[in-house]
């Protein structure tokens, strides 16, 4: 039997956004703040799908290579600048050194994944490069915030015990060793929780709509399995990544902590 994809009409579709008044309900009930940045997030993202709903529409029917490379480069420059917005603390080179990690971490697998495990012919097609890049990307911005986030509270927090081993003669790089350690487990966290419930509890957005599409589940499940080891990967090189760039800017080149007690 042919699978038919069920479409959903634009009145059904508007009828989803009545999820988002329960959690307004439950923002104004408990006071917290944040029903202005819930519907701004919601108007943003509606806006934003939409448009890009046209460009792709549009990159898929002129399929051409440096077409394909600029959007790209258009998503890794985007996640840079968000990840930007969303951390609190600020480094002075952090916005190049989350740009680097991205391109170099997650834009490595994002290769290595399409020309190896995917394949497709030509290999710059449009409708592979961008949906399995934005997701390994999409999924690298978080832990490259994460990450970040916790390293510098950790710094800031241990200031005192890094300034000792620091004045016992340990380098800027061991007197910090505890810290990108705990920071790097922080940002491998979340992927790791949701390896474990996949496929039991989860049914994750990729399989779901391929298996919607029609494709057989058993080659869903094939797809699944080969980008959450590459979400997997990407993760953790980025994380690695903006943890050492970032490193470097709490020392000068004589190893002395830059980073004030305020």
């Amino acid at each position: 039997m042919t699978s038919q994809i069920v479409d959903i009409s634009l009145l059904r579709m508007m009828a989803s956004y009545g999820f988002v008044l329960v959690v307004l309900a439950l923002i104004r009930l408990k006071r917290i703040g944040l029903g202005r940045d819930l519907v701004t997030a919601v108007i943003r993202m509606t806006v934003q799908l939409i448009v890009m709903a046209f460009i792709l529409e549009m990159i898929f029917d002129m399929s051409l290579w440096y077409v394909v490379i600029a959007m790209e480069m258009a998503i890794f420059i985007l996640a840079s600048r968000i990840v930007l917005s969303r951390v609190k603390a600020k480094t002075r080179n952090l916005s190049r050194n989350i740009l680097i990690s991205l391109l170099l971490g997650a834009g490595s697998i994002m290769a290595f994944f399409i020309v190896i495990i995917v394949g497709p012919d030509p290999l710059y097609d449009p409708r592979y490069v961008i949906p399995l890049g934005g997701m390994i990307i999409g999924n690298s911005m978080n832990a490259c915030a994460i990450a970040f986030e916790r390293f510098h509270s950790l710094m800031k927090k241990d200031r005192k015990l890094i300034l000792t081993l620091l004045s016992l003669g340990a380098t800027s790089t061991e007197a910090t060793s505890s810290q990108f350690k705990e920071a790097l487990k922080a940002a491998f966290l979340p992927i790791l929780i949701t390896m474990t419930a996949t496929g039991m509890v989860i049914l994750p957005g990729m399989m779901t709509g391929q298996i919607l599409s029609g494709t057989s589940p058993l080659t869903a499940v094939k797809y699944q399995i080969a980008i959450m080891m590459g979400i997997t990967s990407s993760n953790a090189l980025v994380a690695y990544l903006i943890l050492y760039l970032e490193n470097g800017e709490f020392f000068n080149n004589k190893h002395q902590f830059l980073l004030s007690a305020d």
